[in-house]
């Protein structure tokens, strides 16, 4: 997500909003019917705001499904 390329997540139109919405709810739906309703993270991955090479960065979406004993915060990561 998306298909069209877009550096920031914040700058995608409501039609992609709607879209990707609509999406995120399937994948979710099929998550919780294939493995009986498990917790999961998602991130957001856009474009950071310091710095100038934005044209380049494609903003993205991540699912993981927590199908063990660790949690959101031991997850975080940091890119820079």
């Amino acid at each position: 997500m998306p298909r069209t390329h877009t550096a920031s997540f914040e700058d995608i139109d409501r039609l992609a909003r709607c879209g990707l919405a609509h999406r995120v709810r399937d994948v979710i739906r099929r998550l919780e019917a294939a493995v009986q309703d498990p917790p999961y993270n998602y991130w957001i991955h856009t474009a950071p705001w310091h710095g100038d090479d934005h044209a380049r960065y494609h903003w993205h979406l991540e699912i993981v499904s927590r199908l063990t004993r660790m949690a959101g915060f031991e997850l975080g990561r940091v890119t820079l």
